[in-house]
C-alpha cells in the first residue's frame, strides 16, 4: 500500500491557539488565500512522496537514529514571509527561530534518508517555516497595501520540542487528512 509521507515538527497546543489567533487578525484583510486548519499546523522537515509499506518502515528507523542522540529544544515564531517572495507568493509563512539543534537535527536526517534509493529529497537549504495559508491565483497583486500591512502582525508563539514525527497525509478534495505514524521522542 503506497502512503504520502513526510517528516515533521508538530507544535503544542498553546502555541497553535496563538497562531490560530493570529489568522483571525488576519482574515480582516480579505487576501485571496486558503487558511491553513489547526490539524494542519506543522513545520516540515522533509517531504518524501509515496512510499511503500516496507519503505515506511526504514524511514521510520532512520528517523529513530536521526533522532536518538537529540534533546528537546525550543522554537519559536518570527518574521512573516512569503514564499517565493512577496509579488509572486504562494504561501504565507512565518519564519521559525530558535535552537540551532533544529539544524542539526536535519541534517541527521538527511544524511540518514539520502542513503535510502528510493528518496529523493529537496536541494534547497533547509528554512523552518510554518505555512499559515496558500494564496489563490487570482486577486493577489491587488492587495499589495495590505500584505505590507498583514507583515505587522506579530505572532509570539514558542513551545518545547519533545518529539519528531512521521507523519501521512491523505489528500482529498477538502483538504489534506494528516496522521502521524511514527513519533520519535526526545530525549
Amino acid at each position: 500500500m503506497k502512503h504520502r509521507i513526510f517528516i515533521a515538527i508538530n507544535l503544542s497546543e498553546k502555541a497553535k491557539s496563538e497562531v490560530l489567533d493570529a489568522q483571525e487578525r488576519m482574515k480582516k484583510f480579505e487576501l485571496p488565500v486558503r487558511w491553513i486548519t489547526k490539524e494542519a499546523l506543522h513545520i516540515t522537515l522533509a517531504f518524501l512522496g509515496y512510499l511503500e509499506d516496507e519503505q515506511l518502515e526504514e524511514v521510520k528507523k532512520v528517523v529513530e537514529e536521526a533522532t536518538k542522540e537529540i534533546s528537546s529544544f525550543r522554537l519559536s515564531t518570527g518574521e512573516l514571509d512569503f514564499f517565493p517572495n512577496i509579488k509572486r507568493a504562494r504561501v504565507v509563512v512565518i519564519h521559525i527561530e530558535g535552537d540551532t539543534v533544529v539544524f542539526q537535527m536535519n541534517k541527521n536526517l538527511r544524511e540518514g534518508l539520502v542513503k535510502l534509493p528510493y528518496i529523493r529529497l529537496e536541494k534547497r537549504a533547509f528554512k523552518p517555516h510554518l505555512t499559515l495559508a496558500r494564496v489563490k491565483k487570482e486577486g493577489w497583486g491587488r492587495k499589495s497595501g495590505a500584505l505590507e500591512q498583514l507583515k505587522e502582525i506579530k505572532i509570539h508563539a514558542n513551545w518545547e520540542v519533545k518529539s519528531i514525527d512521521v507523519m501521512e497525509s491523505k489528500l482529498s478534495p477538502k483538504g489534506a487528512k494528516y496522521k502521524v505514524v511514527k513519533s520519535c521522542e526526545l530525549k
